[in-house]
């Protein structure tokens, strides 16, 4: 029997913001350097939760912009 095994190295993914926490400006911060928009914009992402900051990253960008969310108080989540 064959196991087929996923490889994460070419899977693309989507960091999904959830919940801005106590924060947000900390969260517009981090959102406007990873999705590379305005103030404005990073601000209506945030505002407009849940919605999509960035995709078609691999496995390991994806982990560190959702560490970074949560590190400014923000609940993100990954989507294949």
């Amino acid at each position: 029997m064959t196991w087929l095994v996923a490889d994460r190295s070419l899977a693309r993914y989507s960091v999904v913001l959830l919940n801005t926490g106590r924060t947000p400006i900390d969260t517009i911060k981090v959102v406007r350097e990873a999705a590379q928009v305005g103030l404005k914009e990073a601000r209506d992402l945030v505002c407009s939760s849940p919605s999509t900051v960035r995709s078609g990253l691999t496995y390991d960008d994806a982990i560190d912009l959702r560490a970074r969310l949560a590190a400014s108080g923000a609940v993100a989540e990954l989507r294949s």
